[in-house]
């Protein structure tokens, strides 16, 4: 069964993800999407954005603090993939949480156990759990 464990400087709630830090909620915005409608904002370059039940959020670019905290949570995670060669590690990868709900988070570091480690990098989201 693949696991994923997602640290984020934010709180996911509504899907219990553990989170570490702290970072501004951003805002929503007014339309309601889909998820391939949020992906076709990914793949125009949009960032920085989620999806909770069809409302896009906006998050503050991320500051030099979580660029630090990222950096700093690299490393371990680079050592810990080097003894398992079935983790693939992904940053700012989009996680379909619920595609009926229309909700997708997009957490700062992923870790993913499968067979082609690079297998999620190369996707602008994932269904992967």
């Amino acid at each position: 069964m693949p696991f994923v464990h997602s640290i984020r400087l934010a709180t996911y709630e509504d899907v219990g993800i553990m989170t570490i830090g702290f970072r501004s909620q951003g805002s929503p915005a007014n339309s309601r999407l889909t998820v391939t409608q949020f992906e076709e904002r990914l793949a125009d370059g949009d960032r920085w954005i989620e999806l909770v039940a069809g409302q896009l959020i906006r998050f503050d670019s991320p500051d030099e603090s979580h660029g630090d905290v990222v950096r700093n949570l690299s490393r371990p995670l680079a050592k810990m993939a080097k003894t398992l060669p079935d983790l693939s590690i992904c940053f700012e990868l989009p996680i379909v949480i619920s595609r009926e709900a229309a909700t997708i988070r997009c957490p700062a570091v992923s870790c993913f156990q499968s067979v082609n480690r690079f297998e999620e990098t190369e996707k602008l989201l994932t269904d992967t759990r």
